[in-house]
Order: structure tokens, then sequence, then C-alpha cells
């Protein structure tokens, strides 16, 4: 660019020159300066004066391509990643860095797709991070983003931090409360009663028996609304299958085939824990 801008300002000194040279041939008689002369002169200063236009043109054509391999950030903070050094060959569209907005961090938390229909905007999230015990941060959920991969099974949902961000540095590793929207409609039950079949999840309740004897197990297909804290919260595949209170098998739960005889154990059925409806 320097050399360009120094072409350009020779080349406008000399088109100075010869426009003075022509204005000066044009005063005097024909006796000093012939028609010849004149027009010579002329004509230097228009051609003088054409490469003061073309040096121009390149000059902004070389300042033009500077502007383009310029990169501007679109918003303070800090590079994070180069993907790309200098003197290498940068294809339309290829990362060059990662800016980190400072200012504005989030977290990004993998939730299970058996979760994300009861996962809604402005949903309280509760935030723990390891490295700093005894810190809670209390945020709403702000975006639930699908999974990049069509075949994936998770999905992000976006918390933002906003200007307080209670110490979390970017790359720290969180641990997270999220609530789920409420299901009046599911019982809920100990987590380890249900177990998974080829077709889904089911748990054993009681089967009414033909005599005085001990019940027979009877499996019953569930839905599985949601887990936490050691419960499941679930809805029968048929309506009215599985009745609030019912009792479910608990332990020993893979010994416990369809027509099983379910032994007392300390007067009730083994392992049994009545279900109860979601929310209780």
């Amino acid at each position: 660019e320097a050399a360009a801008a120094a072409a350009l300002a020779a080349a406008e000194a000399d088109a100075a020159f010869a426009a003075r040279e022509a204005e000066r041939a044009g005063r005097v008689g024909e006796d000093a300066v012939s028609e010849a002369e004149r027009d010579e002169k002329r004509w230097r200063a228009a051609a003088a004066a054409a490469l003061v236009e073309q040096r121009r043109a390149e000059l902004r054509r070389i300042q033009a391509e500077r502007a383009n391999g310029r990169l501007t950030a679109p918003f303070a903070g800090v590079v994070t990643a180069r993907h790309l050094s200098a003197g290498a060959y940068a294809a339309p569209g290829s990362a060059v860095v990662e800016l980190l907005d400072l200012g504005r961090l989030e977290v990004h938390l993998e939730v299970p797709a058996l979760y994300a229909a009861r996962i809604v905007e402005g949903a309280s999230v509760a935030i723990r991070c390891d490295a700093l015990p005894g810190r809670v941060l209390e945020r709403r959920l702000a975006r639930l983003a699908p999974p990049a991969d069509p075949r994936g099974r998770s999905f992000t949902a976006v918390v933002p931090l906003g200007e307080d961000t209670g110490g979390l540095l970017p790359g720290m590793f969180v641990r997270a409360r999220l609530t789920l929207a409420e299901s009046g409609e599911g019982l809920v039950v100990p987590a380890d009663a249900v177990r998974p079949t080829e077709d889904g999840f089911e748990v054993v309740t009681l089967g009414e028996g033909a005599g005085p004897g001990p019940p027979p197990a009877r499996p019953v297909a569930v839905e599985v609304l949601a887990r936490g804290d050691g419960r499941a919260a679930i809805r029968p595949r048929r309506e009215g299958e599985l009745a609030v209170g019912a009792p479910v098998v608990l332990l020993g739960l893979d010994l416990v085939g369809p027509g099983s005889v379910l032994a007392p154990a300390g007067g009730s059925p083994t392992g049994g824990g009545p279900a109860s409806e979601a929310g209780r």
C-alpha cells in the first residue's frame, strides 16, 4: 500500500507539472511556441492526468483487499482459540478464531430427550459448581436447543448467567437442578421399581390369584415421564391398570416374571412400595 501511495503522489506531481507547461504554452504567441508543440504539451498533460487516475484506482484496490482481509470483532471479548495462522489459506466461511464475550456467559446443560417435553422456557434452574463449594446460583432457562445431529438423544438447555456470574469462569463444569413442568396424570414410584423391556418400561404389581394363596405378579407397561431423587414419574400405557396406592415390586425385581408367586415378607408382598400421585 505504501508503494502504491508513493506512485500516486509522483503521478500527481508529474500531472501538475504537465498541466502548467500546457497552460504556459497556450499563453505565448505562435512565434515562441508552434502549434505542434502546444498539442504535444496538451497531450502530455492529459496522459499525466490519466496516469493519476490509474494510480489512484490501484491504491483503492489495494486498500479494499486489505479491508477484506481484516477481521473486526463484533463485540469486546477474549480470543479462546485460533484456527488459522498468518499466511494460511482461508476459504469463504472458514472459522479463524473463537471469541468469547465474558459479559454474556451461558451454562449449557445436556437434557435427555425423555425430559425435553416437560421443560419450558423460564423454568427455574439451580446451578452448583464443585470448584465453588456452598454456592448456588438461581437462574431461569432461556431456551431448549434441539440436538445438532437429528439422531442425537439429548437436547441443550441454555441458561444465561447475567451480569453476576457467581465466580463461574468459561470451561467450568457445573451440576444443575432443573424444575420440570408438573404432570398430574402420572404416578410416582421408586425408580428401581421400573425395569426396561423390549417395548419400553414396566412395573410389577399384585395380580388376582385363584385361591387364598400368595398373589401372582402382574407386569404393567408404563411410560416414564421423569426420573430424579430415586423416584420415577410413570403413567400406565392402558388407563386404569395401576391405581394410586397399588403396591409395586422393588426388591428382587429381576427374578419376577409374569405369574410369579409373590411370597409375603414380613406380612407384605416382597419389596413392595405404594404408587402415589405425581406431585405428592
